[in-house]
């Protein structure tokens, strides 16, 4: 949960002027790095637009959790071409993959990026959690002496980014007005050939199925970590229940008990978003709560398969577990589309997360209570 803002934007710049920067390493871009181009403010590095197998191979690898946390580049001024004093400038988050996404449709053009500071996260999340902030470009501005580098006084934003800035605090700070561009990097080209007027596709979040799968597989790493948990738990209740005398018997049924808890976690991470249109009501709790009971009816039913008791603590404690599991991970995704304000997300997970909290436990110790009768 991100600490409410409540300072005055000059307390903020203050603090972010006292605050020490982290030492970002180039790790992550210098294969990229294709030149440097002189300027008043002496040599700044130059983009190559051309994605090579580095770049792709780190993007996956992002995708499915591996290096989440360390994947950003350093912030500062970069140029894309042979940019000059009337070169636009564009603004965005220092996360490696929308960089990417970003120079990768800026072959043939001539320009400036400001890389600000959002703590690797990208664009839209980090207009969220504050990150991506009017204070953090008006510091950006300053530090990097933009001033000396453009004749001009306009700074092209992303429009998933104006939820957390203020265009007017910008251009009363610095003099710098704000445009915002196109939704996707792809309309970049046409934005700018346009002078800088976007049409109303372009402002337009389709966020269709590949959109709405994309954190599917970084969402399904981050649970499948859990999950041998869940096998050392059955096989603990495999112990104290008793049933099974032999180790393979053992393993064999925590196995399966194990199972709808796997399936369970493909249905939270895979099958929710690619159902979110069409799932009633608002919160995406309650939207996979649904998913989850009919999951838990199923494995109700088929009880036998699973090697669960037929017994009623043990059908309700498994159907608690499932519903608040796949809940949780549906909940997950809240902050991530275009179906939640922020405020909507804040208020869903204060509300949601102790409800879900409660039922997995109550689920589980009916379950254990099973096994003692």
């Amino acid at each position: 949960m991100e600490k409410p803002t409540t300072s005055s934007l000059e307390e903020r710049l203050k603090d972010k002027i006292k605050q020490k920067e982290e030492d970002i390493k180039d790790i992550r871009i210098i294969h990229a790095l294709d030149g440097q181009i002189e300027t008043p403010l002496g040599l700044i590095s130059t983009l190559t637009t051309e994605l090579k197998e580095k770049d792709r191979l780190g993007n996956l690898g992002v995708r499915l959790g591996i290096g989440r946390d360390d994947y950003k580049v350093p912030t500062g001024i970069y140029a894309i071409g042979t940019p000059n004093e009337e070169s636009h400038v564009l603004v965005t988050a220092n996360y490696k993959l929308t960089i990417d996404k970003l120079r990768k449709e800026l072959n043939g053009l001539n320009l400036w990026i400001l890389v600000i500071d959002t703590n690797g996260v990208n664009v839209w999340c980090a207009a969220g959690k504050g990150t991506f902030s009017t204070e953090e470009i008006i510091y950006r501005i300053n530090k990097c002496k933009l001033k000396k580098l453009v004749t001009h006084k306009q700074l092209i934003l992303p429009q998933l980014g104006a939820p957390g800035v203020s265009a007017y605090q910008v251009t009363k700070f610095t003099g710098f007005k704000i445009a915002y561009g196109p939704v996707y990097a792809k309309d970049i080209k046409e934005f700018l050939e346009s002078n800088c007027q976007a049409t109303e596709e372009m402002r337009r979040v389709k966020f269709n199925l590949r959109e709405r799968i994309a954190v599917s597989p970084l969402e399904s790493v981050m649970c499948i970590k859990y999950l041998p948990f869940a096998f050392i738990f059955f096989i603990f209740m495999q112990l104290i229940g008793g049933a099974n005398h032999s180790i393979m018997q053992i393993l064999k049924s925590g196995a399966l008990n194990t199972l709808p808890y796997i399936i369970a976690a493909i249905i939270g991470t895979i099958l929710f978003p690619i159902l979110l249109p069409i799932l009633p009501f608002r919160m995406f709790s309650i939207k996979a709560l649904i998913l989850g009971i009919i999951w838990s009816f199923v494995v109700i039913t088929y009880s036998s398969v699973f090697h669960y008791n037929n017994s009623i603590l043990m059908n309700v404690g498994n159907g608690l577990l499932l519903s608040s599991m796949i809940s949780y991970l549906g909940m997950n995704f809240t902050g991530s589309t275009t179906f939640t304000s922020l405020s909507g997300v804040k208020k869903e997970v204060l509300l949601s997360t102790p409800i879900i909290v409660i039922s997995a436990l109550v689920g589980i110790v009916l379950m254990l209570v099973d096994k003692f009768l």
